[in-house]
């Protein structure tokens, strides 16, 4: 017994240091396990229980208050109330700091990072990491802080600092390695291929994912699964594999609802209204972006809401809505400029070039090109660039600038060939290239770009069911043209 009374007092502090003290903490003790257990199972209902446990226990015992309010801040990061975690994060530092209770600032430095990057504010978000892997590597602490490393990497790849993520996240793997801790390695290999997505190495990406996959499988950390089986959807619905996309994402959103993770149930609707409107069922994609982005709003998650807006401006577009594609656009870009997110900054100047362009606002589109530019060419995004470098050549096109449409437009298809591109329609580019070659008289070479658009439109569709198949050759308005052109140039072949 004397061996357990000390591992208590050493472990839980003061309050266990009297008789009184020491059958409060043995029930705390337990608690604390039983946390680290839900935790991992994601068993948040169970989590919320042991909190409301560990408050009542404060309440009679002052010495238990930080520890309750760590737990308090955690449920309420759970809920996503990421203002009243913010709240109660704050209250712990002020009474740890009060109380010399200094073992606990790192956590808790950890908790107001995660508040400060839901509610979008990554400065405070990173300097808050920042602080916590000083006292951790003061403290040789190696585990807390290959996870602390891991987090920052995550906070970089969400402000475009790919560079800075990938030497985060390669400080992580080696603890990790080490210390052979498959959980945070899971981490950290989720954290890693979110960054070769955003660098366009989706090869890799998928890779990575599936050896964290197959961790959290056999650790059962189902909060990870979830995240994972969102992204590898991802990847799924780019390569227009939309049965497995879709798989994947009703596997993420069924974890979600058991474990009650709003937000991830906002992000997995997100990603399935997207995959519905490329597929032509504008309609469905509508309800589901809807529904995700009240999520958002409801829960103050600023990067959430500023995505959604981003791709319901891109729905409107595809609907040739283009005005309310530019209302959603600019309530994008709002945010992005609010939470600084360079990355999504540049994308949706982008996409507002290609509205101005559909409206006639052809200078207005220009100005906006020349911005989108400078943004995306110190962010090194190729995917981004090849975009935008096909878009301004859409511009000059419309405004009869043929050879400076040629110039942009060889740029974007000189850079889908000498790289595999995640994130962009090739299709679009070609068909650019296509009409400006055929403007100017070479039309051999602008018949190899329609082929080209042609075959991926259809490589595209190949996976689809008929009705599947019919909404995405009809309803997306640049896809209909290029099949409607290969059609009609190619009828005495058929």
């Amino acid at each position: 017994m004397k061996g357990t009374a000390g591992w208590i007092a050493a472990n839980i502090g003061k309050p266990s240091r009297t008789a009184d003290g020491l059958a409060a903490a043995i029930p705390f003790a337990i608690w604390q396990r039983q946390w680290e257990v839900c935790d991992l199972a994601g068993d948040r209902v169970r989590s919320r229980e042991i909190s409301d446990k560990v408050r009542s226990l404060s309440q009679k015992d002052s010495g238990y208050r930080t520890a309750s309010l760590i737990l308090e801040c955690q449920v309420a990061i759970y809920s996503a109330k990421y203002s009243s975690a913010l709240q109660l994060a704050e209250e712990a530092l002020a009474i740890s700091t009060n109380n010399n209770e200094y073992s606990r600032l790192a956590e808790i430095y950890g908790q107001l990072s995660q508040a400060h990057q839901y509610l979008s504010d990554y400065d405070k978000a990173a300097e808050y990491r920042l602080r916590a892997a000083d006292l951790y590597r003061s403290n040789n602490e190696q585990t807390l802080l290959g996870n602390t490393w891991s987090s920052l990497g995550l906070i970089c790849w969400k402000t475009g600092k790919y560079r800075e993520a990938l030497s985060h996240l390669d400080k992580a793997r080696e603890i990790f390695e080490k210390n052979c801790d498959d959980r945070s390695m899971a981490m950290v290999l989720t954290n890693t291929a979110n960054v070769r997505l955003a660098t366009d190495e989706a090869e890799q990406a998928h890779k990575e994912y599936l050896k964290a996959l197959g961790i959290c499988q056999r650790i059962g950390d189902r909060a990870k699964q979830s995240s994972i089986c969102n992204n590898l959807g991802s990847i799924m619905l780019r390569q227009a594999r939309y049965q497995d996309s879709l798989q994947y994402f009703q596997q993420g959103l069924e974890i979600d609802r058991a474990l009650g993770n709003i937000t991830g149930q906002a992000t997995k609707l997100n990603n399935m209204a997207v995959m519905l409107g490329s597929m032509g069922r504008h309609e469905e994609a509508m309800a589901d972006f809807e529904q995700a982005l009240r999520i958002d709003t409801a829960t103050g998650n600023l990067d959430g809401q500023m995505r959604k807006l981003g791709n319901i401006a891109t729905l409107y577009a595809i609907k040739s809505d283009y005005p309310r594609a530019l209302e959603y656009i600019d309530r994008a870009l709002d945010i992005a400029r609010k939470i600084n997110s360079s990355g999504y900054y540049g994308q949706f100047l982008s996409q507002k070039l290609g509205y101005l362009g559909e409206t006639g606002d052809n200078q207005g589109a220009k100005v906006v090109g020349e911005e989108a530019l400078k943004v995306i060419e110190e962010s090194g995004n190729l995917s981004q660039l090849t975009t935008l470098y096909s878009s301004l050549a859409d511009i000059y096109y419309d405004t009869g600038e043929t050879d400076r449409a040629l110039k942009y437009s060889q740029q974007a298809v000189e850079i889908i060939g000498q790289h595999q591109l995640f994130e962009v329609y090739k299709e679009n580019s070609w068909f650019t290239h296509n009409r400006i070659l055929e403007r100017m008289g070479r039309q051999e070479e602008a018949e190899k770009f329609l082929k080209l658009a042609y075959e991926e439109v259809q490589a595209r569709a190949r996976n689809m069911s008929e009705e599947e198949r019919s909404g995405f050759l009809t309803k997306n308005k640049t896809i209909a043209m290029i099949v409607e052109k290969w059609e009609r140039t190619h009828k005495k072949e058929a």
